[in-house]
């Protein structure tokens, strides 16, 4: 494997490759699974889910300070038309701006924890998916999150990934967060 470096173009190379890595596995994986005769769900909503975990990230330590803190993240989610796949609900409720909502979603997962924090009354940060038993294809996914690592406003978060169209529509919502002078 070529080491890859860090340059000016860097975001937008890597979610360009990011986006290509996704095609490709469509474009070869899942053709030779369907020949095959096999699942092709078994593996791509991990291939999504790595992904997603790289593309969030990244710009917590590129583009964190460029993200707006004048928009809310309930605005710019209906402005983009990400409603329709991004839900969420914050504790206590109140606006969050769009920087703090991308903030909370790279807390729960950076930060997730396996057992309960210090303060019970809070939700501990983690991942999670719907269905969460059986054999049903995941759905969703679903992250809780904070502004803060600790006690700051707790976040859940819904991502609807129950269609390519949807999941493609999430690597559009990704994207945004790269490119927030477009904002």
């Amino acid at each position: 494997m070529t080491p890859e470096k860090i340059g000016n173009n860097y975001p937008q190379e890597f979610i360009a490759r990011t986006r290509k890595l996704l095609q490709q596995y469509d474009e070869i994986v899942v053709n030779k699974l369907e020949n095959e005769q096999k699942d092709k769900e078994i593996y791509n909503i991990t291939l999504l889910i790595n992904c997603f975990y790289g593309l969030l990230m990244m710009p917590a330590k590129l583009n964190r300070n460029l993200l707006p803190t004048d928009v809310t993240a309930d605005n710019m989610l209906q402005e983009k038309h990400f409603s329709d796949v991004i839900k969420f609900t914050t504790a206590p409720q109140t606006d969050l701006s769009f920087k703090d909502f991308v903030n909370s979603i790279r807390n729960g997962l950076a930060h997730w924890e396996d057992e309960r924090n210090s303060n019970p009354s809070r939700q501990e940060l983690q991942i999670s998916y719907e269905p969460k038993e059986g054999d049903q294809p995941f759905r969703e996914i679903i992250i809780y999150g904070s502004t803060k690592k600790r006690d700051g406003i707790d976040t859940v978060v819904y991502f609807d990934i129950s269609s390519e169209e949807k999941r493609k529509k999430i690597l559009d919502f990704l994207e945004l967060i790269y490119k927030p002078a477009t904002v």
